[in-house]
C-alpha cells in the first residue's frame, strides 16, 4: 500500500506496479510533445523534449524551464 520512496526511481518497477493500482492515471510520458498539462500543485506546463527519463517542460506563467520525471502523474489540459 505505501511503498518506499525509492520504488518510483526504478522505471521498470514503477510501470509494473501500475498494473496493480486501482486508479488509472495519465503520465507525462504518455502525452505528446507540446501538450499543456498541470501537476497536483496546479502549476501549468508545456511538455518539451525528452532527456533520458525526464522531460524539459516550460511553466507557462513564469516561462521557467523545469525537468520533470516522465512517470509524474499529470492532468491533461490541451494537446
Amino acid at each position: 500500500k505505501n511503498p518506499a520512496a525509492s520504488s518510483s526511481t526504478d522505471i521498470a518497477l514503477r510501470k509494473a506496479m501500475q498494473v496493480y493500482e486501482a486508479k488509472s492515471e495519465t503520465l507525462l510520458e504518455d502525452l505528446p510533445d507540446g501538450a499543456i498539462f498541470s501537476l497536483r500543485n496546479s502549476r501549468i506546463f508545456q511538455r518539451g523534449k525528452k532527456f533520458r527519463t525526464r522531460y524539459q517542460c516550460k511553466e507557462l506563467t513564469t516561462g521557467k524551464m523545469y525537468r520533470i520525471n516522465g512517470l509524474a502523474e499529470v492532468e491533461l489540459i490541451k494537446e
